[in-house]
């Protein structure tokens, strides 16, 4: 941890010294106020940083080469600490340097409004800047120690042979092998036949599997499974294994396949004569080859060895490894992401190493003790035999008690499992390696925020862009990459009750948080209830969660000079609701970079935390604060990232323009009022603006347009009144999200040539059409648009959004005055629009309002749900058609009105409710207009009396609900290929047509359902002149034996009249049957064997 410690703390240095150079150039400088003494020389002092950053460069590169060699050389590792000491010193007198140029600028500021000079500022008032003499010393002592360090780096200079990169590890693994103990192999029976099944498929003369996952979970057990399958040792000539482990060396690999092969040791050397003599081997012949604990992420290295193996009739190539990345690499089939072993399987495990066969009846106590050890185990089945052969040998209770209560993990010596994921640690990229351990300092199973932990990286500098243009993006990154190389168990979008998302969740294996403890040495500190806190004086990271009352005394008795992360999670209990919490106390960490407190206390934010020179975030959550004193905040000059959560309190923001290095703001204000002030102008560098909460009135200030940075607003008020034109000069503007209701958006709304991403929950009147076609991806709710509202009618104007690749959702339809109207929105040229929905009547299906939205969606069946979060990626618009006393709605004309809005045929999804015609137009039973239509829903549309679908070819999914005069359901109502049939509440429908090539059947509340008509079915040849195939549909009642052998799941309630007489309808052995409240299927489910309680039982499913 030293050397990630030296490198970041060396690498935020050299970021810091260019602004520093920049500052110093650009600044007057006065004699401080203690002293009479002559100002600093300004190119003293330059020359001075210019020297600190040419040997801080070359110091970086000597430390990532040793933490890329990993160097266990004791001198070095008292190099590195010495590094890291004087790096963090460094650090702190450069900020401070930097503090007192940004007070400098915010008081010369003020003084220039004060007392103005001609020609604008007083710039010798804004840039003059009273530098302390001990900085200026501290400074000149620093770079004296550099040069001194920069000599020793000299005589450290690295050589190949002091240590190969990436190759010395602390813990190496046996190699692995295809032999195996079969008596110890539980689980897996289901991953093992997918792989088979996949390996022998007929296809590639190359064909490579990757299986996925984390240190310890069984990646190579089931490779092993695999390989000594009999149906793998029939079907191919040779089977090799081959564990390749950190040296992907193609002679090496080459080499070891051959013998695997051959059985026979080889001698050779050269690589020319091993790819030779490798596709001798398996030339003509099929082959299978297991490649165990890959990791190499470059593809040129895998090209030379798959070259010779080209020559075989059929190469199978079976790879285990623990980074997504390599199997993207070399893969062509799915790679199988291999999940934790279930805890029944993992018992078996442990009693097969930890009872070696012994009678389980005579270890009752030690089976309790072992279950709870399996339990902590959470399924990696390599802790569990770890951990049993282990406990093989300890047969006394107490030491199986010691065991289950101490932390096992904490010592890697013959634990195979943290040899594993220290190997997997060591292995990842040194960026990525401080971010990591800074997780060690949250309990474990602990979920973590993407937020939070992107924002504590940034405040500790541990974000590298590499050519990204938002820091945001790069932190991102790191969780996904950390994800994709296992260590984060999994990784879940957050998402508001717009389907929006805000934050994503990922945890920690266990057995990852207490490697990261092991490695973050003294660094990172856990303080929670209930344990004695001990902290070093060497901690840089901090989480306290302790009673209120605790924590002050914590504070003064604790070693926290050089904390520079504090999380505060203080424990409430019942009945000290009112106890204070000094926060006095935190002025003593005086070099803290990032303050987190998400609690609810009855306190005032200290005057101190203005004297905090160093922090760059600053949270506090779920607050009821007495008082929050511009002081306590604002005079934070170096804060990058503010987030003040507040509820029942107004906090003055007059002075929010002192933050002129504020990058993240997001203001939370529950109940009271906010506005922002004019001041926020001065905020150069804002990149990010969110104010929420219950607040009415709130409005943007017009200055809003000077902050040119920015590229992220969000609105989330209860009252917007609007927004001022001044936003439209935005022009780095991505994401524009406005969570309320608004009148109307500005007139240069189309100047936003950037805009990516722009949700509005609700506008009052028409978007304007010079806007639309900017935005590519939109979210937007339109709510009682007329004829009158718009020179382009109601829905007329919705031929400029013909880019739109989401959904359109248009609602009361009913209120429609034209039919020229509807023709000229012009929705068959939609041909991006995946989904359309049809509404004729909003009142009558409140889901669709937007306010319900959620339950719009929530009330499809499983099969027809298309996400928000999906098409949000696309765009989603919705509109809603108000009624107009001066026009005259065009009842009876619901067949035109829908004849005119004919999609696109490369519509998926399309949606019609309330619909008030007694047929549907001829475009909806076309196979060419409706030539990709995959789900159909059909809600409420009371005079139909059948249907005509059977020549939509690539319907897959329809749902048909409360549509009261539908009779048949005959065999030119239904796609031969159609998979989901849906019918809800149809009370007249008297038979239903089956079709083989059905997977799910739902039917309920069809009182007057009395059978089931089963198709043989003869797949037509299409044709462009051929649309009817009648003629190939051969109808038979359920009257003899009938099997559905596609059919997976049968529902069937509240139908009364239907009757299957017994052997009429046989289903398979793995189709799950539903039946409720039909009396006259009894005797056809006890012939199947269907129990009779389950009539009474509406939500269980019974199988076989």
């Amino acid at each position: 941890m030293a050397g990630l410690g030296a490198y970041a703390s060396v690498s935020s240095l050299i970021k810091l010294v260019p602004n520093l150079l920049s500052e110093v150039k650009n600044t007057f400088f006065a004699p401080s106020s203690s002293s009479s003494a002559q100002a600093p020389d300004a190119r003293a002092i330059e020359s001075d940083l210019r020297r600190v950053e040419r040997m801080l460069v070359r110091i970086k590169a000597t430390l990532y080469d040793a933490e890329e060699r990993n160097i266990q050389d004791q001198y070095v590792r008292l190099w590195v600490k010495e590094i890291r000491e004087l790096g963090y010193e460094a650090e702190y007198v450069l900020e401070e340097y930097m503090y007192e140029v940004y007070r400098a600028q915010v008081e010369g500021r003020k003084a220039s409004e004060q007392i103005p000079i001609k020609g604008g500022l007083n710039l010798s008032a804004v840039n003059s800047v009273q530098i302390p003499y001990d900085i200026v010393d501290r400074i000149r002592f620093i770079k004296s120690r550099l040069e001194e360090i920069e000599n020793d780096r000299k005589a450290l200079c690295l050589r190949e042979e002091d240590a190969p990169r990436r190759k010395k590890v602390r813990h190496t693994l046996n190699p692995t092998s295809p032999l195996m103990d079969k008596k110890s192999l539980f689980g897996r029976e289901e991953e093992k036949k997918y792989i088979i099944d996949s390996l022998l498929l007929e296809g590639e003369a190359i064909s490579v599997l990757p299986i996925v996952g984390k240190g310890g979970i069984g990646k190579t057990i089931m490779a092993q499974l695999v390989y000594n399958d009999k149906r793998i040792e029939n079907y191919f000539d040779h089977v090799g294994w081959v564990c390749v482990s950190n040296d992907f060396s193609f002679e090496r690999i080459s080499k070891d396949i051959i013998e695997s092969f051959t059985k026979k040791g080889c001698n050779m050397t050269n690589s020319s004569v091993l790819m030779e003599e490798l596709g001798n081997k398996v030339r003509g012949k099929r082959v299978f080859l297991v490649l165990d604990d890959v990791w190499n992420e470059e593809k040129r290295l895998w090209e030379p060895l798959l070259t010779p193996l080209m020559e075989a009739t059929k190469a199978t190539i079976l790879v285990t490894t623990r980074n997504i990345s390599v199997a993207r690499i070399i893969q062509t089939m799915e790679p199988l992401q291999l999940q934790y072993l279930s805890y029944d399987n993992c018992w078996l495990l442990f009693t097969h190493y930890a009872f070696q066969g012994n009678n389980l009846c005579d270890q009752k106590e030690l089976i309790e003790i072992g279950k709870k050890i399996v339990k902590k185990c959470s399924g990696l089945p390599l802790a569990v035999k770890s951990i049993a052969s282990l406990l093989s040998n300890e047969k006394e209770l107490q030491s199986w008690v010691e065991i289950l209560q101490s932390d096992l993990w904490e010592s890697h010596a013959g634990n195979d499992v943290l040899a594993a994921l220290q190997i997997s640690y060591e292995r990842l990229p040194i960026y990525l390696k401080s971010c990591l351990l800074l997780c060690s300092i949250f309990p474990k199973d602990h979920e973590y925020s993407m937020n939070l932990m992107s924002r504590l990286w940034i405040a500790n500098g541990y974000i590298e862009l590499n050519g990204r243009e938002l820091i945001e993006e790069a932190a991102a990154d790191y969780i996904k990459e950390l994800c994709e190389r296992s260590f984060f168990d999994y990784y879940d979008i957050k998402v508001d009750e717009h389907c929006l998302p805000v934050d994503a969740a990922f945890r920690l294996h266990d057995m990852v948080h207490d490697l990261l403890v092991l490695n973050a040495e003294k660094t990172c500190c856990l303080v929670e209830e209930g344990k004695q806190p001990f902290i070093s004086k060497e901690v840089c990271h901090l989480y306290l969660s302790k009673e209120l009352w605790e924590i002050p005394e914590l504070f003064s008795s604790m070693n926290i000079q050089c904390v520079q992360t504090l999380i505060l999670r203080p424990i409430r209990r019942p009945g000290n609701d009112q106890v204070n919490l000094n926060l006095n106390s935190i002025s003593k960490v005086e070099h803290l970079r990032a303050l987190d407190m998400d609690y609810q206390f009855n306190d005032a934010l200290p005057y101190s935390l203005g004297n905090m020179k160093h922090l760059r975030y600053l949270f506090v959550g779920g607050a009821i604060v007495k008082q929050i004193s511009p002081q306590s905040i604002f005079s934070c000059y170096s804060l990058r990232i503010l987030i003040i959560h507040l509820s029942g309190y107004r906090m003055e923001l007059q002075e929010i323009g002192n933050l002129n290095n504020l990058e993240f703001l997001e203001l939370y204000m529950s109940g009271i009022p906010v506005q922002l002030p004019d001041s926020v102008t001065l905020l150069k560098k804002l990149r990010v603006l969110e104010i929420m909460g219950h607040t009415e009135n709130f409005e943007l200030p017009e200055c809003i347009g000077n902050l040119v940075e920015i590229h992220r607003i969000v609105i989330a008020t209860t009252v917007l009144k609007e927004l001022p034109n001044s936003i439209c000069r935005l022009t780095n503007l991505k994401e524009l999200i406005i969570k309320t209701r608004l009148r109307e958006l500005p007139k240069d709304f189309g100047n936003l040539i950037n805009l990516q991403f722009f949700f509005l929950k609700e506008l009052l009147y028409h978007i304007p059409l010079s806007c639309v076609k900017l935005i590519p991806c939109c979210m937007l709710n339109i709510h009682n648009i007329t004829q009158s509202d718009s020179c382009h009618g109601a829905v007329g104007w919705l031929k400029e959004f013909n880019h739109l690749k989401g959904a359109l959702l248009i609602s009361d339809i009913k209120n429609i005055t034209s039919i020229d109207d509807v023709k000229n929105a012009n929705l068959i040229s939609m041909n991006n629009l995946e989904t359309l929905s049809l509404i004729w009547d909003k009142e009558h299906w409140r889901g669709f309002y937007p306010a319900d939205y959620q339950s719009f969606w929530n009330s499809l069946p499983d099969h027809l749900k298309v996400t928000e979060e999906y098409l949000l990626k696309k765009g989603i618009l919705r509109i809603s058609i108000g009624y107009s006393e001066n026009c005259k709605c065009l009842t009876g004309k619901d067949h035109d009105i829908l004849e005119k809005f004919q999609p696109h045929p490369s519509l998926k999804n399309l949606q019609i409710a309330f619909y008030r015609g007694q047929e549907f137009p001829r475009w909806m039973g076309d196979q060419f207009s409706c030539s990709s239509l995959v789900k159909l829903w059909i809600k409420s549309c009371f005079l139909i009396t059948s249907l005509s679908l059977g020549n939509v070819l690539t319907l897959k999914h329809l749902y048909i609900d409360d549509c009261y005069n539908l009779l048949h359901l005959k065999r030119e109502s239904l796609p031969f290929l159609l998979e989901h049939l849906t019918i809800c509440e149809c009370a007249s429908l008297v038979e239903i047509a089956l079709l083989e090539s059905l997977v799910e059947l739902k039917i309920s509340g069809c009182d007057m359902l009395e059978s089931l008509l089963t198709v043989d079915l003869k797949i037509p040849e299409i044709t462009k002149e051929s649309s009817e195939f009648a003629s190939d549909y051969h109808l038979k009642p359920c009257n003899e034996l009938k099997r559905f052998p596609s059919l997976k799941k049968m529902t069937i309630k509240y139908s009364s009249c239907l009757v299957i007489k017994p052997n009429q309808l046989v289903l398979e052995e793995d189709c799950k049957v539903n039946i409720h409240c039909c009396n006259n299927l009894k005797d056809w489910c006890r012939e199947h064997n269907y129990t009779d309680d389950f009539f009474d039982q509406p939500d269980e499913e019974m199988e076989r």
